[in-house]
């Protein structure tokens, strides 16, 4: 199967800067998707918070605050796992 190496930097999977693509990469990217409709934030594209998502810290996310419910902000959490592995599988997202 090929992969594409192509994307918005904002949506990308820790792992994809590894050339590590996968099925987990593309969830991580529809995570960070809805972490930006739900959050109403601008993602950003380098930087220290850029990393810090990538590392499963969503301070900035304000999700406290979300007026969503918790399985849909566990959910996003869940997709945006640092380690790909412990990433839902699309079937459990649904």
């Amino acid at each position: 199967q090929e992969w594409v190496e192509e994307g918005d930097r904002e949506y990308m999977a820790p792992e994809v800067l590894q050339g590590r693509y996968s099925k987990p990469a593309d969830v991580f990217s529809l995570g960070m998707m809805m972490l930006e409709i739900v959050a109403n934030i601008v993602l950003p594209d380098n930087g220290v918070e850029w990393q810090k998502l990538r590392e499963g810290c969503f301070d900035d996310a304000n999700f406290i605050d979300l007026p969503y419910s918790s399985d849909l902000l566990d959910t996003i959490k869940w997709m945006l796992a640092p380690d790909p592995d412990m990433r839902p599988t699309a079937g459990q997202i649904v």
